[in-house]
């Protein structure tokens, strides 16, 4: 079977990146003990197609833990009790029993929980729950038979009740007649002081040797000076034989319910095996949701191209510690992609080109490893097959390597087995021998691993290499921000220049004397100093240039702020000229609709009188009529 974890160089990376205290702050997260061994032994894989599968896994499941109260309770594992109950007729122990019960509730409310959601349309959980054996009937008989408590019910079976009813008549015929031996003993004398106690588990009387003969009974134990001796009255001990035998049926009638208990379980014997390695599962992705939460991490973007771009990213680790003291951390942002696969970092000494360069080698770990990462949403990320690391002190006694020795024997492992899908993390490149020799070598280095398409991320405080990376395509340079007026770290990453060591200026903040510093600047140079001065000259040209984009920017939102208020004013006027025309409109037709009125009444009037002319002249004509 092909190997899909990350091959990474050297061994001790997932150490020097910190991924180890990811892991373990994650099983601390988890509940049962075989998450928490899981947890720590994951590892990075280089799968694509498995990574997204992890990463859609526990978008899923963090879907449901922020859409309902699943919370699991403890369990432990139980592969020895699911084997054991595998066997016909074997009897587990009320405690194995429980155990597998744990199990049982636990997956029980994850899957209520499912399906609970609405509207989830959960690919993953739904395909576990499929998987998953119908344990309902099984909880149910559980708790009949045990309470709350997890011990044995009295109504678990009829006779069980009868005997513990029994016990408990026994129990209090034993204390009434050991009661009334005391009072007997003491009207005779025969008692010492403590008159009673418990002595193995058994009332006793406490006896003055000498009266020893005077009870009939069972020693039990002697005071050191033997002048007493602890007694079980005979009339106890019969009581007491009663008392056990009932014990013994009370045993009796629990393994016979333990018994049938187990015979209805034992079909789901195997299929309780794989529900249990699905809890586990469910434990690890519950582990990683809270750390997701704790981080404010995100579900990465990645993707099949060779292409990196990490927005407003936080170191996991040193995020948590901050915010536990209520402090901000300063995330960082960069890109890289086919054309620029190799940035540079330079700056100041603590300016954190250290902390941003392993925050990207632990957030690709963690991304490669199905986590959620600390980072915006913007954010791309691709999979690398190799992760190649140079950081800290790799000096070694036993071969006999000095630091620099450790380091040219890691640049020739890189140089031997990078490729394209590489990622490389190096830092203080080429520090640790002679500064012209060592950026000479470390130049060359940086040449190779360009030609060999690998994605790398470095740190360095060598002129040359600032320059070789300015000067060529397929590099980029970035500087740690520094706030030259206070000569204070910002932390803050900007892309796409080199930064300043600012060596002279805080040797000169410290109060160094002048005659020292004017011997340095002597000694390294004119150009040096020239180029540090560039630097720095560049880095108060940039702030400058920053703030004035900030005004501008300021200014922009202000000028669209008005426009759009403008515009907003100009459309209300717009609307009320509109309307006044309307208004009038709607008048001068109103004024034309009474006109119309009145003439349409005059018209009417007119045909009333030219209708009563009519008749008239029929009047007259009928009247003449009548006279001839």
């Amino acid at each position: 079977m092909k190997d899909l974890s990350l091959r990474i160089f050297p061994e001790s990376a997932y150490l020097d990146l910190e991924f180890d205290r990811v892991l373990e702050l994650t099983a601390s997260l988890a509940v049962g003990d075989d998450a928490k061994d899981t947890i720590r032994k994951i590892v990075s894989s280089v799968a694509l197609s498995e990574i997204l599968e992890k990463i859609n896994r526990l978008e899923e499941f963090n879907y449901l833990l922020r859409h309902s109260r699943v919370q699991l309770s403890e369990y432990h594992n139980v592969s020895i009790e699911l084997r054991n109950l595998g066997i016909e007729n074997f009897i587990l122990s009320a405690e194995e029993v429980l155990k597998i019960y744990d199990v049982l509730i636990n997956l029980d409310q994850i899957k209520s929980a499912i399906l609970a959601v609405p509207d989830s349309n959960f690919t993953y959980l739904n395909s576990d729950l499929s998987k998953l054996p119908d344990v309902s009937d099984i909880i149910s008989k559980i708790r009949k038979i045990f309470d709350k408590d997890q011990n044995i019910r009295d109504e678990a079976t009829e006779e069980l009740s009868s005997i513990r009813k029994k016990i408990r008549s026994k129990n209090s015929e034993i204390y009434r007649t050991f009661k009334s031996i005391v009072n007997n003993l003491k009207t005779s004398g025969l008692l010492a002081e403590e008159e009673e106690g418990i002595r193995n588990g058994k009332l006793v009387v406490r006896l003055l040797a000498e009266h020893r003969r005077k009870i009939q009974g069972i020693v039990h134990d002697r005071s050191e000076g033997g002048r007493t001796v602890y007694v079980e009255p005979q009339e106890i001990v019969e009581l007491n034989n009663e008392l056990f035998e009932l014990h013994a049926d009370e045993k009796t009638e629990i393994q016979k319910i333990l018994f049938n208990l187990c015979k209805s379980m034992r079909p789901y014997a195997a299929s309780l095996g794989e529900a249990y390695s699905q809890l586990v599962e469910w434990d690890v992705l519950g582990a990683k949701s809270h750390l997701a939460e704790m981080m404010l991490a995100i579900k990465p973007d990645v993707r099949e191209n060779q292409k990196m771009s990490f927005k407003n990213a936080r170191h996991p680790l040193f995020y948590l510690r901050l915010k536990e003291q209520k402090k901000e951390i300063v995330p960082f942002s960069f890109y890289l992609n086919e054309k620029n696969r190799i940035m540079l970092i330079s700056g100041p000494n603590a300016g954190g080109k250290s902390v941003t360069l392993k925050s990207v080698g632990l957030i690709q770990l963690m991304l490669q490893a199905g986590f959620f990462v600390p980072v915006d949403k913007t954010s791309e990320f691709t999979v690398f097959r190799t992760f190649m690391v140079d950081i800290g002190d790799h000096q070694s006694i036993e071969d006999e390597l000095s630091t620099y020795s450790a380091r040219l024997s890691n640049m020739r492992k890189f140089v031997e087995n990078a490729d394209e899908k590489t990622m490389i993390l190096i830092d203080e490149f080429g520090s640790g021998t002679e500064p012209q020799i060592g950026g000479a070598i470390a130049e060359s280095v940086l040449k190779v691993l360009g030609e060999k398409n690998s994605m790398a991320v470095i740190n360095t405080h060598y002129s040359n290499l600032k320059a070789f990376a300015h000067k060529h395509e397929g590099y980029v340079n970035a500087a740690m921000i520094f706030d030259e007026k206070n000569l204070a770290p910002t932390y803050q990453l900007s892309v796409g220049r080199p930064g300043s060591s600012y060596a002279l200026e805080i040797a000169n903040k410290v109060k160094l004397p002048k005659e020292i510093l004017d011997y340095a600047k002597k000694k390294i140079g004119d150009q040096a100093v020239s180029f540090e001065n560039l630097l720095a000259s560049l880095d108060k040209e940039i702030n400058t240039l920053k703030k004035q984009v900030e005004d501008y920017q300021n200014k922009q939102i202000e000028l669209d702020r008005l426009i759009q208020s403008y515009n907003q004013i100009n459309k209300q006027f717009e609307y009320k000229r509109l309307k006044l025309r309307l208004e009038q409109k709607q008048f001068e037709v109103l004024i034309k609709s009474n006109k119309q009125k009145e003439i349409n009444a005059y018209i009417e009037e007119i045909q009333k009188l030219k209708s009563l002319e009519g008749l008239e002249k029929k009047a007259e004509s009928k009247r003449k009529e009548l006279e001839i």
